[in-house]
């Protein structure tokens, strides 16, 4: 799998909670989850992944502190995400349509999406039999 998806994960995680140390692990959970890897070789859209936190990352900070630049960022990478992958771009519009229903719950959403993204990648739901 392609290591750009933890990038944007590392300073999402990090704004979140408020704390650095669990980013780190938080964009590896992320980028290198057992669903990512087994299915490295045969869906290449996902090596494209990196746009949904960084599509998350950018609506945090433009719920947050709004300004022209943050809005043209946030833009630019839904725009980015439509030319990837249709799919990611329906997800990110769903985000993003959470977020601005319910701005306040911002971080609950956003770390729910980051646990259940985790869990997922230790292999819990497989586990269960989800």
């Amino acid at each position: 799998p392609c290591g750009a998806g933890g990038l944007p994960a590392v300073p999402l995680a990090h704004h979140l909670p408020g704390s650095s140390w669990p980013s780190p692990l938080a964009g590896s959970l992320f980028t290198f989850s057992t669903y990512q890897v087994a299915h490295a070789d045969g869906h290449l859209n996902l090596s494209s992944i990196e746009g949904i936190p960084l599509l998350l990352l950018c609506w945090y900070r433009l719920m947050r502190r709004p300004t022209i630049v943050t809005a043209v960022a946030s833009s630019l990478v839904l725009f980015l995400v439509l030319l990837c992958e249709y799919n990611f771009f329906f997800y990110c519009l769903i985000a993003g349509l959470i977020i601005l229903i319910m701005p306040r719950f911002l971080n609950l959403i956003v770390a729910i999406y980051l646990i259940v993204t985790g869990l997922a990648g230790l292999g819990v739901f497989k586990m269960l039999h989800m």
